[in-house]
């Protein structure tokens, strides 16, 4: 696995080793192709739905490297994606927004939107086009 530290990802349950590797990622895929097509009903769930394609972009990393995501998986994004370079300000910034969103109800900006569609771009390109992030 190259990047991010693996037994410090392991350590802190952001990451955990996967068993059924081929069949799980051929699932995940499938997940982020309906996400990419998904017609939301609102900014907030398009704003969801984006965020968990990012979330099944770098599922489908760690399961090409024989991981998954670990017991905090929203943690794990954020390591993940700041140890490929992407800037740690911005990973937050998005994390932050979906929780505001799931937790307490909160309406998504036009600049949020555009930052996690900035993150989701270029975590594709990093993670499954193997470029810097």
């Amino acid at each position: 696995m190259g990047g991010p530290d693996q037994n410090h990802l392991l350590a802190v349950n952001a990451i955990a080793p996967a068993a059924e590797g081929s069949r799980e990622l051929a699932r995940q895929a499938r997940q982020l192709d309906g996400l990419l097509t998904r017609v939301p009903t609102s900014p907030e769930a398009a704003y969801l739905s984006k965020y968990d394609a990012l979330m099944r972009v770098v599922e489908i990393w760690l399961l090409r490297h024989g991981f998954r995501f670990g017991r905090h998986p929203h943690a794990g994004l954020k390591r993940l994606l700041t140890s490929f370079g992407c800037e740690h300000e911005l990973v937050l910034r998005v994390v932050t927004v979906r929780h505001d969103i799931k937790k307490n109800g909160a309406t998504v900006r036009d600049s949020d939107r555009a930052r996690l569609d900035e993150l989701l771009q270029r975590a594709r390109a990093t993670l499954m086009e193997e470029q810097p992030c």
